[in-house]
């Protein structure tokens, strides 16, 4: 792992971005595993061994030689990404997926998609995970075909009975298709990527000259990106780059495609209210007071973060859900 001394935004390209900090590789390890832990408790008697287990195989799929990434920022596109820009090998994901549930059956970027397929569309799913997306698609059109990283993966797929194919490093020669796709996904794959403009390079050599591309990463304006939380799973080496509109409008532009449409998925009021009390003091210690009974405790911790919500003295009034996604097509 060598870091550069200046390293270029992987968005727009330019220098000077400034260090925000240093992600340690074992520290990010062990907090993977304590999540697998915690995913087990109350359903697996061995939850602390499964962690050591996962700890270790995490370990050894991706041993880091120097041992932590430094994040940076850009000061054009507000890109923040990691230096170096590696990403671990695909059995390193195949053993944190299967220790954390992070395939998704339901995601609102899916059902945005779907409405814009129809019978004559061929579309390409770049990182089908598990197929979930595939599934749904494969009803709407005429040809449904995911590709994945992880051969275990696309194995699971095809077992579903769907088309899916292995792709290697992310490059178009990895995959060759007999037709053209009308319309390319890549739901969560961006921030996976060492060398994002992979992506629109692919999209180009296996999309129509119409070809729409669909790119689902995670919101810059999510409640703990918006308070400044920090979130494991959004860092190295789980994530590489933590995207912003600006960045991928100038990524795509660098690759000769235009951004058509960017839109953040909604937060419903509801978990916009939780959002607000669950970090705020004076709600906190209503849902602690005692010996207040819990329902009602939690009534006015509600009532009291629904005042917060309603007269924006917190940064949720401009909080989205998990996802934002942007629509793309080639510059003709």
């Amino acid at each position: 792992m060598n870091a550069a001394a200046d390293p270029a935004c992987p968005a727009c390209g330019q220098l000077g971005a400034a260090a925000l900090g240093s992600v340690s590789v074992p520290t990010q390890h062990a907090a993977y595993a304590q999540r697998a832990a915690q995913e087990r408790v109350g359903t697996r008697a061995d939850a602390a061994g499964l962690a050591s287990d996962t700890l270790a195989a995490l370990a050894q799929a991706h041993p880091a030689p120097l041992g932590r990434y430094t994040m940076h920022r850009c000061p054009h596109c507000a890109l923040e990404f990691a230096d170096p820009m590696l990403a671990p090998p695909p059995a390193w994901y195949g053993t944190l997926y299967e220790a954390l549930p992070l395939y998704p059956a339901e995601r609102w970027e899916y059902g945005q998609v779907l409405r814009a397929l129809g019978p004559p569309d061929t579309v390409l799913d770049h990182g089908c995970g598990s197929g979930h997306f595939l599934g749904l698609a494969a009803g709407r059109v005429r040809r449904a075909i995911g590709i994945d990283f992880s051969p275990a993966g696309v194995a699971a797929v095809q077992q579903r009975g769907l088309e899916a194919h292995v792709a290697t490093g992310g490059a178009a020669e990895g995959v060759a298709l007999s037709e053209p796709a009308s319309h390319i996904t890549a739901f969560h794959v961006l921030e996976h990527l060492p060398r994002p403009a992979a992506l629109f390079e692919l999209a180009r050599a296996l999309g129509t000259p119409a070809v729409q591309l669909w790119v689902a990463v995670p919101s810059d304006r999510r409640p703990d990106r918006l308070c400044g939380e920090s979130d494991d799973l959004d860092a190295p080496p789980h994530h590489l780059t933590r995207w912003t509109p600006r960045a991928l409008q100038a990524l795509g532009e660098r690759q000769g495609w235009q951004l058509r449409s960017l839109h953040h998925e909604p937060l419903p009021w509801r978990q916009c209210v939780w959002e607000v009390g669950r970090r705020n003091r004076a709600v906190a210690a209503l849902l602690a007071a005692s010996p207040w009974p819990r329902p009602l405790r939690r009534g006015l911790a509600r009532l009291a973060a629904l005042g917060l919500w309603a007269w924006g003295r917190h940064p949720m009034d401009q909080a989205s859900g998990f996802s934002m996604l942007a629509r793309y097509t080639l510059n003709r």
